[in-house]
């Protein structure tokens, strides 16, 4: 989980080879959106963060001959 003054965030981290062919957004399955919607509500059910704002966001990193990109995709799962 992230912070900032206002709101959390959740990441989820994916790591991917050159040659995937899926598009970033579509490594999140609905079932994999659930648990982090589950995660994340179970995280925030603490007293004092009970009124946070929230997202979820995912990260992936694609690893290539010359380095590694990196794609942020924020509020990627809503719920």
């Amino acid at each position: 989980m992230g912070r900032s003054p206002k709101s959390r965030s959740a990441a989820w981290v994916k790591t991917r080879s050159a040659g995937a062919h899926a598009d970033s957004q579509d490594s999140v399955t609905p079932a994999k959106a659930a648990r982090l919607i589950q995660l994340g509500r179970a995280y925030l059910a603490r007293p004092e963060l009970d009124d946070a704002d929230w997202r979820i966001d995912v990260v992936v990193r694609t690893d290539r001959a010359g380095g590694a990109t990196v794609e942020i995709i924020r509020d990627a799962v809503s719920g």
